[in-house]
């Protein structure tokens, strides 16, 4: 945490804030659709400046400026139908991660 000087008063400055997302998706969804959207709850002052996303399988999603998360590779069977990723935030603080589930029926 950084604390910066307002005016006398001392504000302090974090790494973003973010919630993640669990989603059902259909097997034959196409690519391109939206699978969820992570919410951001606090952004600092600099603003969110990049989303990107981690864990196995990652590839086969994207995450846009908004915190959109889309599908970019058709989907193939892996155990338990469920993928398990990290979208993580950052701003000029720091980085925060987010767990997304998405869950293929």
């Amino acid at each position: 945490m950084q604390i910066i000087n307002i005016s006398g008063m001392e504000v302090p400055q974090k790494a973003p804030g973010v919630r993640g997302f669990t989603s059902i998706i259909e097997a034959s969804l196409v690519e391109g659709s939206v699978v969820g959207e992570v919410k951001v709850y606090y952004s600092g002052e600099s603003g969110i400046t990049s989303f990107r996303l981690e864990w196995d399988r990652a590839e086969d999603f994207s995450i846009d400026a908004q915190g959109r998360v889309t599908l970019v590779n058709a989907l193939d069977p892996i155990p338990n139908n469920l993928y398990t990723l990290k979208a993580v935030a950052a701003n000029s603080i720091g980085e925060k991660q987010a767990d997304i589930n998405i869950h293929i029926r």
